[in-house]
């Protein structure tokens, strides 16, 4: 719904004005998170994932998925300059989730 009329550098590249009562969409996910987690879900094996909440709470009901959109695979929107920078910028999740590139 918010279209955005730059390219993905200059969006990534942007430094929104600091908002010091909320984070930004550059704050790692991990100062998200007070405690350590019971289940860490992540979106591209929601449905597997989410497998587990279901048998822990004896609810089978589906997910839903709404809003979908196809898109390329997320690596093709980076070069080697914006890969280092969100390496950099999201260290503690990737290390944290165990993420690769």
């Amino acid at each position: 719904k918010n279209q955005v009329s730059c390219s993905f550098e200059e969006w990534l590249y942007n430094d929104p004005e600091p908002n010091t009562n909320w984070f930004s969409f550059k704050t790692p996910q991990t100062e998200w998170l007070p405690t350590e987690p019971t289940w860490i879900l992540k979106f591209e094996n929601l449905n597997e994932d989410f497998k587990q909440i279901q048998e822990y709470t004896n609810c089978f009901e589906p997910l839903e998925h709404k809003n979908a959109t196809t898109r390329e695979d997320y690596k093709v929107y980076y070069n080697l300059e914006t890969r280092q920078y969100v390496e950099q910028l999201f260290k503690q999740d990737i290390e944290k989730f165990k993420y690769r590139f």
